[in-house]
This record gives structure tokens, sequence and C-alpha cells, in this order.
């Protein structure tokens, strides 16, 4: 229990420190990013990030992922409290992982497409604030 009141903490305070980077999203998750030199890729994310879970929307962000969290453990302790799997700490611990796999790509589908609205808005917006994609293939 305590890890599902950590985790989103640290997950909170990261994204509130200095660089404010999505957490479980990088650069390679949106191809509207490929063309673009890695560094740039890193700063249109950033402020997309930032435009997309701003001031409290990101304490909700870590909110739901501390729910998540919460109800996984407690769904995995419930199941083998009532018999529907063997009553030890492997099995509640395996259902857990079982339950939290799905929610957590759930969750970052979320987190993603969110930020893929602000992503694309400033790529397609403000043409002139960014640098020009790169022509050719990486060296």
């Amino acid at each position: 229990m305590i890890s599902a009141v950590v985790f989103p903490l640290l997950s909170l305070g990261r994204a509130i420190s200095g660089d404010r980077a999505a957490n479980f999203v990088s650069a390679r998750t949106f191809s509207e990013l490929v063309p673009f030199p890695e560094k740039e890729q890193k700063r249109l994310l950033q402020i997309a990030h930032r435009k997309a879970f701003s001031k409290c929307r990101l304490g909700f962000l870590a909110l739901l992922y501390a729910v998540l969290l919460s109800a996984s453990l407690a769904a995995g302790r419930t199941l083998a409290k009532a018999g529907i799997i063997q009553d030890s700490f492997w099995m509640s611990t395996g259902a857990t992982m079982l339950l939290i796999g799905p929610g957590w790509w759930g969750l970052r589908r979320l987190e993603v497409n969110r930020i893929r609205r602000f992503l694309v808005s400033q790529i397609e917006g403000k043409p002139d604030t960014i640098e020009k994609p790169q022509s050719g293939k990486k060296v």
C-alpha cells in the first residue's frame, strides 16, 4: 500500500520539477516528432506536456495512478481472501500485477492522447517558433 502513495508522489514531484517532462511518455511515442532533431523533439514534448497538464491537471494525473495502484492491490487481496485464487502473497501479487498492467496501459494512452492534441496544435500553429525538420536520414 505504501507504493500506492509513494510512487504517484514521486511521479508528481518529477513532473513539477524544473524540466516538467512527461513521466511515462517519450518522443518516440509521437510519430509527429520524427522529422525534428532530438533536442527539438524533447523541447516540443516538454512544452506540450506543460500545456496539457498545467496546474491542477498534473495532480489529477498522479491521483489517477494512485487510485489504479490502490484498487489493484485491494482487488488482488480480495481475490485471495474470496478463495478465487490461493491465499498466498505471490498469488495476490501476481493478480495485482495483472490488474495494474491494463490499467497502466489505459492511463498512459489517455496521457498520450491529451499531450498529442497540444503537440499537433503547437507544430501546426507556430511554425516560426520551431526549428525546421531535417531532410534526409540521420547520420
